[in-house]
């Protein structure tokens, strides 16, 4: 194997194949590494994208499952609301297709993909790489690396980078069920099943979904998930697994040439938990800074951390302040706050504007709604409020 690539990539889901991809496109020669025998298989992830975010990824067919037209919104009382659009809103992905779609489009370009491999250090003078089969350790010398390498990045700790503010804890399993639509995900909310966050359940097919949620008590997930079970009635379940979601920006890396990317680098919509949507744009150019780099820019790293920042970075700060919102509402506050879905204005707006992408211009376009507002002036503490406030005039 060649150990002085230009590039080395930790990490081999979308955004370390996206990043591979981009980079060797202009150039760079690249190596992706994974720690798992086999990069494509993907971590804890309900796989639900806009269909804008589909199509930034490339409409990889292969990985389509089915599309969303909308919503059945439950409430903590057991308070039921469809929202439905009559086109798709959102398209369910097969994230372990999807994976293999975007590390064999990286190959094509020149990527060499290796598995089964593990970083170990990385300093000034290099990076230490092991076999995980043969326990052998070898150094690599790479010009730039990048960590893509997921919420607890390798990558991130070695070089002594932040770790984002926060972070909540998700567990999820597959389902099978004759009572689920096809064409519709289930949010659910209430102290009992996701506390600060929500749940959901999102169609695979006719009759399997993913059901899953997040919170930031992660020592009681198996008591969460059992009690959304309990709403969801399932017949059999089954492929349980749980994950850590990373909430907030932190600083970036503090190496010139060391990068950071997708979980690892706190890409993540607050809103929602999601992180294909950030990577289509930060991947992207962490590979260009990258090649940029090759080609003499000074300090590419800050060229990525203010390129991506403004692409997409400043819309997940501000996500931030709703993400504190949700986390405050008392389930008697989520039940009142919810009824406005009876209200046509507000459930026009929401099936009109349903993109998971724009929440945030979407809630300050609600909070317009003088329902809206005073219902959440009345339910959060003033200071809260009051930021609120700054965010809808601004």
């Amino acid at each position: 194997m060649d150990n002085e690539p230009d590039l080395l990539v930790v990490g081999g889901g979308p955004a370390g194949a996206i990043t591979a991809r981009c980079a060797a496109e202009k150039g760079a020669d690249t190596l992706l590494i994974d720690k798992k025998e086999d990069p494509s298989r993907s971590s804890l992830c309900g796989g639900l994208v806009s269909v804008d975010t589909w199509q930034k990824l490339g409409s990889p067919e292969s990985a389509f499952l089915g599309k969303i037209n909308g919503a059945i919104i439950h409430t903590p009382d057991d308070t039921s609301y469809t929202l439905s659009a009559t086109d798709p809103r959102a398209i369910v992905l097969d994230r372990n297709r999807l994976n293999q779609v975007l590390l064999h489009r990286a190959e094509e370009k020149g990527v060499r993909v290796k598995s089964g491999l593990n970083l170990i250090d990385l300093d000034g003078e290099g990076v230490q790489l092991k076999d995980l089969k043969t326990e052998k350790i070898f150094p690599a010398h790479p010009k730039f690396s990048v960590g893509a390498d997921g919420p607890a990045s390798d990558v991130r700790r070695l070089i002594g980078g932040d770790d984002p503010p926060g972070r909540l804890y998700a567990i999820q399993a597959d389902a099978r069920s004759d009572r689920f639509h096809e064409d519709l995900v289930e949010v659910y909310f209430g102290s009992d099943v996701a506390p600060g966050f929500f749940a959901w359940v999102i169609p695979t097919a006719a009759d399997r979904a993913r059901v899953g949620l997040a919170t930031e008590e992660g020592s009681r997930l198996t008591e969460f998930l059992a009690n959304l079970m309990d709403k969801v009635g399932p017949e059999d379940t089954w492929n349980e697994r749980t994950g850590t979601i990373p909430i907030g920006v932190p600083g970036g890396s503090p190496r010139e040439d060391v990068l950071l990317v997708g979980d690892a680098a706190g890409q993540v919509k607050p809103t929602t938990g999601g992180g294909l949507y950030p990577i289509t744009f930060t991947a992207e150019i962490a590979g260009d800074a990258v090649a940029k780099g090759l080609n003499g820019l000074n300090n590419p790293n800050a060229y990525y951390r203010e390129e991506w920042m403004r692409a997409v970075g400043r819309r997940l700060e501000k996500e931030i302040l709703l993400h504190k919102v949700l986390g405050r509402l008392s389930d008697e506050d989520l039940n009142s706050i919810l009824e406005l879905l009876d209200e046509p204005k507000v459930a026009e707006l929401l099936i009109e504007r349903g993109d998971t992408d724009h929440l945030y211009s979407l809630a300050k376009d609600l909070l317009k709604t003088p329902s809206v507002l005073t219902s959440l002036l009345r339910a959060l503490p003033t200071r809260l409020g009051w930021k609120l406030r700054q965010e809808i005039a601004g």
